[in-house]
C-alpha cells in the first residue's frame, strides 16, 4: 500500500490532459518548449520544462503580489489624504457655521436696538405732542 507522501508525489506528477495542453501552449509562447513537440494530450512535459514554467509562474505571482501590495499602499495613502482633506473641510465648515451664528446673534441684537430706538422715538413724539397741546392751552 502506498504511503500518504507517495500518493501526494504521484498526484503532483500526474497532470490532466487539459492541464498538459495548457502548459504546452504557455511553454510554446514563452519559448520553453520546441514548436515541434507533440501536442498529444497524453504526452507529459519533461521535468525541466515544467520546472522552468513553474519558476516563471512563481515570478509572475511574486510580481502580481508586489503590485497588489503597491496598489494597496497607494490606496491607503490616498484614502488617508482624502480623510484629512475632508476633516479639514468639515473643520472649516464648522468654523464658518459658528461665525454665521455669531453674525445672526449680532443681527438679533441690532434689531433689538432698532426696536428700542423706535420706542424712544414714539415716546419723544408723544412728549412733543403733549408739550404742543399744553402750549396751546396756556397760550390761549
Amino acid at each position: 500500500m502506498a504511503s500518504h507522501d507517495e500518493r501526494r508525489r504521484s498526484s503532483r506528477n500526474s497532470i490532466s490532459s487539459s492541464d498538459a495542453e495548457l502548459i504546452r501552449d504557455h511553454s510554446r509562447r514563452l519559448g520553453l518548449a520546441s514548436p515541434s513537440a507533440s501536442s498529444a494530450s497524453s504526452q507529459l512535459l519533461d521535468p525541466s520544462t515544467v520546472g522552468a514554467l513553474s519558476s516563471h509562474f512563481d515570478q509572475l505571482l511574486g510580481a502580481i503580489a508586489g503590485r497588489i501590495e503597491s496598489l494597496s499602499e497607494q490606496t491607503r495613502i490616498s484614502t488617508q489624504q482624502s480623510h484629512r482633506q475632508h476633516l479639514s473641510t468639515v473643520d472649516k465648515a464648522t468654523a464658518e457655521i459658528e461665525r454665521f451664528k455669531e453674525i445672526l446673534h449680532q443681527i438679533d441684537e441690532l434689531e433689538l436696538e432698532f426696536d428700542r430706538i423706535r420706542r424712544i422715538q414714539e415716546i419723544v413724539s408723544n412728549f412733543k405732542s403733549r408739550v404742543a397741546t399744553l402750549e396751546r392751552r396756556l397760550g390761549r
